[in-house]
């Protein structure tokens, strides 16, 4: 594919090479033929210098003659030689006008040359942007490439690791059926075994149900939060509690407000929706994007939202003024722009791309935003206060942590070679102490921030990180980390011992692209490329 795209690209530009070839030649020509004309203006120019000198030198001569007539001094010799001066100027004044037309039939050319060449130049310029243009699709093509390529194989690894079960399945089956076959005696003891089977098996479910009583609260679920002291419950959710169909394309990001009460939604169908956080209830949709949306958010005050888009923009909506009529579109990336968030007091936007650049926007005046260099590719970046600084985290392409000063502008510090591929996604913890980061080798890692040092690495066999904008999210008291995988199941793994403390399979099965964690802690969201939202609880 990547091999027919560049053959592509090099018949094109060869094309475009050949069509360019008789415009410069022509340009060339008019620019020769334009100088000499030049030096031919100039040339004339001083011989009508001349001719007008030549013309003055006659008068006083006329004048002369005429001073003679009167006086009696004109004699037939001065006359004749009077006539074959005249003659002779006639002459030459005749053939100055002559070149003297030529001169102006010269100007008239040259101009119509010049006003050719203006069109010629723009003609170039607009091929040179269509060829820049098709630059940008070439390398937009290549990184989509690259990323499918990469999700082709994490499929064929998925295909594979199905078909083992399926001959695993297979076997145990058969060895089933040749049991069943084999005649079973059972013992005369067998209805007095059942019996006491069925007892056994009726107090146990009692003594279940006592344990999970509603009345008696797990000490499990009940950590404290790495602020102030203060405790919040983070319940572990056991299975799905409400699945409905989001969107018309996969669903790509998704966030629940600060308040716990709405849901955002971004899709590849370039919408955005909307939604009841608890009921599942549609609230709006939200159109401007021109192509998929990899992140949304909202604002800590719960009146904007924010989307970022493969079309190089990030669109901002205050949804919750009717009278706003469409979104504010904040330009200045060249490239998708794979993440966005809201600053603490929302009047900023602060968005990453695959253009290698950080912006921070003002909302009221985003025409000119502040560009940070971040090296590489940005797939994630997490906002957070440092000593009354405002700093962010920036994660991407080339596998390396980076930490920015806002006052600054400037790289402050680096982790570099700690992860295994690219990293997908940065999450700073409520206490601003931690983060963790989520990458395409398949491994979550947290970090002390404070020390810039990893301090934990999660994995599972069943953890598979197939897209470049999956997240995992801290619990809201920080208990717990939460992951979805491409196989189509949740892992909740535990901050305290780093173990896997709940395993959740999604029905019906389907690779999960984001998750999150809703503030107030008592369930998860998901979306997946079937383009459905799943609640867990």
């Amino acid at each position: 594919m990547e091999q027919q795209l560049l053959k592509l690209a090099k018949d094109r530009n060869q094309v475009e090479t050949t069509a360019f070839l008789p415009f410069f030649e022509h340009i060339q020509f008019l620019q020769t033929r334009t100088q000499r004309f030049e030096e031919d203006i100039t040339r004339e120019t001083q011989k009508f210098k001349d001719l007008t000198g030549e013309k003055n030198e006659t008068g006083r001569t006329l004048q002369r003659l005429r001073n003679e007539r009167e006086s009696g001094e004109l004699t037939i010799e001065t006359v004749n030689k009077l006539k074959k001066e005249l003659t002779n100027t006639r002459t030459r004044l005749e053939e100055q006008f002559k070149k003297r037309n030529e001169y102006l039939e010269y100007e008239r050319s040259y101009n119509s040359l010049n006003s050719n060449i203006s069109n010629l130049v723009k003609q170039n310029e607009a091929l040179e942007k269509k060829n820049k243009k098709l630059e940008t699709d070439i390398f937009d093509s290549k990184t989509s490439l690259k990323i499918h390529e990469e999700e082709v194989q994490s499929l064929k690894g998925e295909i594979q690791h199905q078909e083992e079960s399926i001959t695993n399945i297979k076997k145990e089956n058969s060895a089933l059926r040749r049991k069943l076959k084999q005649p079973v005696k059972l013992p005369e003891s067998e209805p007095n075994m059942l019996r006491k089977y069925k007892s056994n098996k009726e107090i146990l479910k009692t003594k279940r149900s006592k344990i999970s009583s509603p009345n008696r609260r797990s000490t499990t679920n009940i950590k404290k939060s790495f602020s102030g002291g203060r405790v919040a419950i983070s319940k572990v959710p056991h299975g799905q509690r409400l699945v409905y169909d989001a969107h018309t394309g996969e669903n790509t990001c998704l966030r629940f407000s600060h308040d716990s009460n709405l849901l955002v939604t971004g899709s590849t169908d370039s919408n955005v929706k909307i939604w009841h956080a608890i009921s599942g209830a549609s609230k709006m949709t939200l159109t401007g994007p021109t192509k998929l949306i990899y992140s949304v958010g909202f604002d800590l005050n719960n009146e904007k939202v924010l989307a970022s888009s493969h079309d190089s923009d990030v669109y901002v909506w205050n949804f919750r003024n009717e009278e706003e009529k469409g979104p504010i579109r904040l330009k200045g990336h060249t490239a998708p722009v794979y993440t966005a968030v809201f600053s603490n007091d929302g009047t900023q936007v602060i968005s990453g791309s695959q253009d290698r650049t950080i912006k921070v926007f003002n909302i009221e005046n985003p025409k000119s935003p502040i560009s940070l260099n971040s090296i590489c590719a940005v797939n994630s970046i997490s906002l957070f206060n440092n000593s009354n600084r405002n700093c962010l985290l920036s994660v991407g392409f080339d596998k390396t942590v980076r930490l920015f000063d806002l006052r600054s502008n400037q790289i402050e510090k680096s982790i570099p070679k700690n992860h295994g591929g690219q990293i997908t996604s940065v999450v700073v913890s409520r206490d601003e102490k931690y983060f963790v980061t989520n990458c395409r080798d398949n491994k979550i890692r947290l970090f002390d921030l404070r020390k810039f040092k990893n301090t934990k690495t999660f994995k599972h066999k069943k953890f598979k990180n197939g897209y470049n904008w999956n997240r995992a999210v801290f619990s809201p008291d920080q208990g717990y980390i939460a992951a979805g995988s491409q196989k189509g199941c949740i892992l909740i793994f535990n901050t305290i011992n780093g173990k896997l403390e709940k395993l959740l399979k999604s029905k019906p099965s389907s690779a999960i692209t984001d998750i999150d964690w809703i503030p107030s802690g008592e369930f998860l969201a998901t979306g997946d490329r079937k383009s459905k939202i799943k609640i867990w609880a």
